[in-house]
């Protein structure tokens, strides 16, 4: 069961179809953030050191690799959202950073859809309509 964002309960969520991999020196990690609950607390440290994050599609997923390297200062996001679409549940995946400059919080997040394509913007295009029809 997933929200969505205005709050509706979306019973059949989507399975995750990317992990997580993490650089931070000497060290990688690979993520199943589907079933590995409190990753983000368990694996703080190495979020924290990390010079770059990928989004890795698992096998058959047909989908892009997604990668953000960091620069200092910066925070990640990593995130993943389910929207309700015909009746289904379509769930778009995020990863970028965020900063404050002058008191305002910054964010970059490239979100990277289940039909491949890929948008950097605050927040998914999803919320405005989807991207499809721009392209």
């Amino acid at each position: 069961m997933a929200i969505g964002e205005s709050g509706e309960v979306i019973t059949a969520a989507p399975p995750i179809l990317y992990d997580i991999v993490v650089s931070a020196g000497s060290v990688r990690l690979v993520i199943d953030w589907e079933s590995e609950r409190g990753w983000a607390k368990k694996y703080g440290q190495a979020l924290a050191a990390a010079e770059w994050i990928a989004l890795r599609p698992r096998p058959g997923a047909g989908l892009p690799p997604v990668l953000v390297a960091l620069g200092a200062g910066r925070r990640w996001i990593i995130t993943t959202r389910v929207y309700r679409e015909s009746g289904r549940g379509v769930r778009v995946y995020g990863i970028g950073w965020q900063t404050t400059v002058g008191g305002r919080n910054i964010k970059s997040i490239l979100w990277t859809y289940t039909d491949g394509s890929v948008e950097l913007s605050e927040s998914p295009g999803h919320v405005r309509g989807g991207i499809a029809p721009i392209l």
